[in-house]
């Protein structure tokens, strides 16, 4: 018997969502490790090599940043009930860390760009007793609407989007996101490729085999989550094993960084060398050039 759109809907929601349960407070790295969110934007997300002699200009050192999730404020999103800390924003690009409390339900919404967004804490029921953990990545297209979604614990999640706030905007109807007859939001959602990817489920790449020749070590490795060249969008994670340090190197789109599990230090080219620790982010100008270390014995 011919399985039904929704129900094939359902079955694939079913498997994405169960998966990243494997993933539940666990973002790929062993006890002593550091995994790092990584989203470049404004040009390549490329990892180059420099000279130990390479220095910042004066104008990329005042404009790098260094902050802790715990410092910055909550603001509204009104209408919607997220809580949102605000780390970047300007009118072309927004980084944020929002929470949806307990028992929250999600308005009817509509994307209005396309948006990135981790999931790091919680979790949430998304259709019917579909449930999502930890260390899903969700690539939300322009154009879909979605809702209904129930937060079953205090969800956190990291946001990029390519714009300033709101990313979404209250909806009555449906996208005009092209979606399959008969399903809408979050049905919809599931059948597209690439839409949820459980980070935990893909292999690190280790970037000396990546970068032959450039002189990274071994047990530094990257998982690259997603390219979006509509939006210019790269996403990573990077992990560094105990004790291993990353030669001098630059990325060409200014990157935001997010420190998921572990304590690490960057250190400046030419300047001064700051612990980062969990919930940690970081702010690289474009071609900044930084050393990445994880100091555990």
């Amino acid at each position: 018997m011919p399985i039904s759109l929704k129900h094939f809907v359902s079955i694939v929601a079913t498997l994405i969502l169960a998966l990243s349960s494997t993933a539940f407070g666990q973002f790929g790295g062993r006890a002593g490790d550091v995994v790092i969110y990584a989203v470049t934007a404004g040009g390549s997300g490329d990892f180059q090599v420099v000279p130990p002699i390479t220095t910042n200009s004066a104008q990329n050192v005042a404009n790098f940043k260094i902050t802790n999730l715990d410092s910055v404020p909550f603001v509204s999103s009104d209408p919607f009930p997220l809580k949102r800390k605000v780390f970047y924003m300007t009118d072309t690009e927004t980084f944020q860390v929002g929470t949806d409390f307990e028992n929250t339900i999600g308005l009817h919404r509509l994307n209005i760009v396309n948006v990135k967004i981790l999931q790091i804490e919680g979790v949430i029921n998304t259709i019917g007793q579909l449930v999502g953990f930890p260390n899903t990545f969700i690539a939300f297209p322009m154009g879909l609407d979605d809702g209904g979604d129930l937060s079953l614990e205090d969800v956190t999640v990291i946001t990029w989007f390519p714009k300033s706030w709101p990313f979404i905007q209250v909806t009555d109807r449906q996208g005009p996101y092209p979606c399959p007859a008969g399903t809408s939001g979050f049905q919809c959602f599931f059948l597209i490729p690439g839409a949820v990817k459980v980070p935990s489920l893909m292999p690190w790449s280790s970037l000396s085999l990546n970068y032959p020749g450039a002189g990274w070590p071994e047990g530094i490795d990257s998982k690259l989550i997603d390219v979006d060249p509509t939006v210019g969008s790269t996403v990573r994670q990077v992990r560094l094993r105990p004790g291993k340090q990353t030669p001098p190197f630059r990325i060409p789109g200014h990157t935001h960084l997010f420190v998921l599990q572990g304590k690490a230090t960057i250190s400046l080219a030419g300047g001064a060398t700051f612990p980062m620790r969990k919930y940690d982010y970081a702010f690289l100008p474009e071609n900044f050039v930084v050393t990445l270390a994880d100091p555990s014995p």
